[in-house]
């Protein structure tokens, strides 16, 4: 294989037409008129034409020849070869070892293919080079310089992990590495990837090429594995619990298992602190309802799972959740709906009545209340009489809610939806809103939260926390009936549940992280324990990095329970679909080239190359030109030779034909 060290001088082939053109032009002739005195040169010049053709012909060639030797030895070429030497080469290798490498096809993973490539070329080379390795699931893990042999020991130990892969991030690392540590080697990047397409998201397209035309770093070549067809898979995406409600003692559990991935419906096991409490079926792309018996207050730690398939890693997801007693509940001002909605919750056990001093959730109807509410959480109620708003919102302003309520009043009705409910979302979908206010930021909202928001975008639902720690929930709607029919629809008592036994509640951020995530500890916090009962030392109130072992954490304080949250790998991981070779070239940018596994060992170290022919190539260009040179004498020298036969055979036509009319006329004469 012949590469060329100055490629852009090729161009000087086109100089080749040169002697073509100039001897096409050579053969045009103009128009003939024949004397009756060349008759007989032209004769001679016939005997010689055959060998005249023959010479112009070579001569061509040798010029033609000529010219093309020197323009190839002009682009320095060499010739390539897989078993050759390479020229010192600063080479960092991206190595995937995200979720989607431990799919296993006919009984070898993925991860152990892009292994083998990342081995050959650490195999190929020299004692000049310098490698290094960098994970694409951990790109933030140190990644040492060093010679082939230490970087052969490092890809060898390296594993998959249930995470994704940071080909952005991974890539950007390998760019800086090089533009400071190359030392005047050629720049080289190896990204050993499976090419799935959710890897690349975060990746702009020719992004490295961008990068190159800015001037902000060197244009490096990106070697890349063409991508394999991906088999089909199902794997569980999500599990939420009550929708993300916290679950409260004694209660079914509503369990939503959401499945990705293709094929038809598939089995759904759910697991509680390890035994078997719910079976179900669910088809990708969609949500398998379950439920679990009621459970004890406390925490509860589960995992929802299907059969396993060739990517095993996300066939099960863990959880974790707080289950709470029934909330106390009270209730501050006239409300019939409301009164009797409460009823329903406390009969079903969702919650407890109660006097406003002990509440632990205060239901106030147009600010009544608020003086005893103690540290309980507020869900605020406009009052059904609007003569009262000014009163109303000035108690918003003196508790700290950064909303007010104007008037609104719309004729038509407007539709709502919870976000990330969809079981509320669907009770309200029924409900025409005809709400008489609407909610204003006055300018202290940024940190609170829309629960609820009407179809033309207003919000009728929103939640915060208040400068003094309490939680607060405030509608546009007084649930008095004016609303049209909400207060005596099938959503008022999910709509009453989530406002005083869902939303009320502080439930624990990060419940469901990925490995290497970051979780805020409580200040208390001094360990975290795994899965298999090993505990770690922590700092509290210092960010936790997730560990990349599935499971159930523990947070502790000595012997307390703190919390929970539950590491997962990231639902993107199970959608294996790649990303075709074209799109992938684009998406890394011109340097980028895309690589038939069979071809690898030829196609990297793109420095390399055997000794450069140009020498040659140049001094076979001057033995044409000297060839040139004495087909060219051969033939002038011919051509005199020709010129001066045909000439005297001439001269001796005349003269003969001279003496015959002489003679013929000295006859007729004599006659």
């Amino acid at each position: 294989m012949i590469g060329f060290l100055a490629p852009g001088l090729l161009a000087l082939l086109a100089v080749a037409a040169i002697p073509l053109l100039l001897h096409l032009f050579q053969r045009h002739q103009g128009r003939r008129v024949a004397f009756p005195a060349i008759r007989y040169l032209r004769l001679a010049e016939r005997e010689h034409a055959r060998r005249i053709r023959l010479r112009q012909l070579l001569l061509l060639l040798l010029r033609v020849g000529a010219v093309v030797a020197l323009a190839l030895a002009a682009a320095r070429p060499f010739l390539r070869s897989g078993d050759g030497e390479h020229r010192a080469t600063a080479l960092v290798i991206v190595l995937d070892n995200s979720l989607s490498a431990s799919l296993v096809r006919a009984d070898t993973r993925v991860m152990d293919d892009l292994r083998a490539l990342a081995l050959r070329a650490a195999e190929s080379a020299g004692p000049d080079d310098r490698l290094w390795l960098i994970r694409a699931a951990e790109p933030w893990e140190a990644a040492p310089p060093g010679a082939a042999a230490a970087a052969a020991d490092r890809i060898r130990a390296v594993e998959p992990v249930p995470g994704g892969a940071d080909l952005a991030g991974a890539l950007e690392r390998a760019r800086d590495i090089l533009a400071a540590g190359a030392d005047g080697r050629v720049p080289e990047i190896h990204l050993l990837t499976d090419g799935q397409a959710t890897e690349f998201s975060g990746l702009a397209v020719g992004a490295g090429a961008e990068a190159a035309q800015e001037g902000t770093r060197p244009a490096i070549p990106v070697l890349v594995p063409a991508p394999d067809d991906a088999p089909p898979n199902l794997g569980v995406a999500a599990v939420s619990l009550e929708g993300g409600l916290a679950p409260r003692a004694g209660q079914r559990v509503s369990v939503g298992v959401t499945l990705a991935g293709g094929g038809d419906s598939a089995s759904v096991r759910l697991l509680a602190h390890d035994t078997l409490r719910a079976v179900g079926r669910g088809v990708p792309g969609t949500v398998a309802l379950l439920s679990l018996p009621g459970q004890e207050e406390g925490l509860l730690l589960g995992r929802a799972e299907v059969e396993a398939d060739a990517l095993r890693a996300d066939d099960r997801r863990h959880y974790v959740a707080r289950v709470l007693p029934p909330p106390a509940v009270a209730l501050a001002g006239e409300a019939p709906f409301v009164e009797r909605g409460l009823d329903v919750l406390a009969d079903a056990g969702r919650i407890r009545r109660s006097p406003a001093r002990d509440a632990e959730v205060l239901v106030s109807i147009g600010g009544a209340g608020l003086d005893a509410a103690g540290d309980a959480t507020l869900v605020l109620l406009p009052p059904s009489d609007p003569v009262a708003l000014p009163a109303v919102n000035r108690a918003l302003g003196t508790i700290g809610v950064g909303w007010r309520l104007e008037a609104y009043g719309p004729e038509a009705g407007d539709r709502a939806s919870a976000d990330g409910d969809p079981e509320l979302s669907a009770a309200l979908a029924d409900v025409a809103l005809r709400t008489p206010y609407r909610l204003v930021d006055a300018g202290r909202a940024e940190d609170d939260e829309v629960r609820v928001r009407l179809a033309s975008g207003e919000p009728w639902v929103v939640g915060g926390s208040l400068a003094d720690g309490r939680r607060f929930l405030l509608l546009a709607g007084a649930l008095d009936g004016r609303e049209g029919d909400v207060a005596a629809s099938a959503a008022m008592v999910p709509l009453l549940d989530r406002l005083v036994a869902g939303w009320a509640s502080a439930i624990p951020e990060g419940a469901d992280v990925a490995p290497g995530e970051r979780i805020p500890l409580p200040g208390r916090a001094d360990a975290v324990e795994g899965p298999g009962g090993e505990r770690v030392a922590v700092e509290g109130g210092a960010p936790y990095v997730a560990p990349p072992v599935p499971g159930a954490y523990r947070v502790l304080a000595g012997d307390s329970l703190l919390g929970a949250f539950a590491v997962n790998p990231p639902a993107r991981e199970s959608t294996l679909a790649r990303l075709p070779p074209d799109e992938l070239r684009r998406t890394l940018g011109d340097g980028a080239r895309v690589v038939d596994a069979g071809d690898w060992p030829r196609e990297i170290f793109r420095a390399r190359r055997g000794g450069e022919a140009w020498r040659l190539i140049a001094a076979a260009a001057l033995l044409l030109l000297l060839a040139e040179m004495l087909v060219a004498a051969g033939g002038r020298e011919a051509a005199t030779r020709a010129r001066s036969s045909g000439g005297r055979s001439g001269r001796d036509a005349l003269a003969g034909s001279g003496a015959v009319a002489t003679e013929r006329a000295a006859r007729g004469g004599g006659a």
